[in-house]
Parts: structure tokens; sequence; C-alpha cells
């Protein structure tokens, strides 16, 4: 027998390292498995609950310049990456209701996105600030347009005063 192939049985470790055997049982009872739909990560930490939904194919969050024109936006509005919570909903695994109440906003913003994708039983337009079950509402057209049209830029700016009191 080779002393680098010793195998020991469950018995044997047991009572050989008696704390070590019972802090692996207990640490494989703690275990908890994720489910297989659970909503993805999220950008930002969601320190004011504000929820930033869009849509971006080739994208995991925002590509950089659209990152870039957001994070100007919120500077705008008093606000950091870290207030907030940046979510892209276009791959199909992306469940907004389990990310609606992972992240609890009580501020949604959706860029490029119906409400009736998020399961919501109203119809609003967009650039028009919508209250329903205690949470703020505001559609507007995807960010690409936005960042290049004055006209839209100046429209949601108007809401986003509104929204936060600016």
């Amino acid at each position: 027998m080779n002393i680098n192939n010793i195998t020991l049985s469950e018995q044997l470790l047991s009572e050989l390292y008696p704390t070590l055997v019972a802090d692996v049982a207990e640490q494989q009872a703690n275990l908890t498995i994720q489910p297989k739909n659970q909503a993805k990560k999220y950008l930002g930490k969601n320190a004011k609950h504000i929820l930033i939904l869009s849509k971006f194919q080739d994208a995991v969050h925002l590509p950089d310049t659209m990152l870039e024109f957001l994070s100007n936006i919120l500077l705008a509005c008093k606000l950091t990456l870290a207030d907030v919570a940046i979510a892209n909903l276009s791959d199909s695994d992306q469940d907004a209701s389990l990310l609606l109440k992972e992240t609890d906003p009580s501020v949604v913003l959706l860029f490029g996105i119906e409400p009736d994708e998020l399961g919501l039983p109203l119809r609003f337009p967009q650039f028009q600030v919508q209250k329903f079950n205690k949470v703020t509402y505001l559609s507007a057209g995807h960010l690409e347009l936005i960042k290049e049209n004055k006209e839209l830029k100046s429209r949601l700016w108007n809401c986003l005063k509104n929204i936060f009191n600016l």
C-alpha cells in the first residue's frame, strides 16, 4: 500500500476528526440551491430602490456608451450607480417579476420596455409618470433614441424632475 493513496472510511474519519466531520455535515445541511429561474444580478447597489430596465441584445447590462449616458442622467438627478439597480431584459431567462420582488423598487424607469412586459395590469403612454401599488413608473423610449434626440431628452428630464423633486 502506498502512503499517498490511503483511503479512510467515513466511520474512521468521524472518530479521528469529530469536529471536522460535524462542521462539514452542518455546512452541507445549510447549503441552499438557487432556483434555475432566479433573477440575474443587476448593476448597481439599489440603495434607493430605483430600478432601471432596458433591452440591449449584445450587453450584460448596458453598452459602455449607454452606461455613460445613463450615468450622466443619474448625476443630474443627484444619484449614482450605487443608488440604482440596472437590469437588461433582452435575455429570455431574465424574469421581470422576480427582479421586481428582488429589488423592491419605489421607482421603475423603463427604457424601451412596455409596462405589460413587466406583467403590469395597466398601460400608460411614454413620458407619463404613473403610480401603481406604491411604485412610481416612467416608460420612455429606448436609451439610444433618447441620447440622439434633444426633444426626447427634454421630455425625459421633465419627468425625472417630477419624480425626484428636482
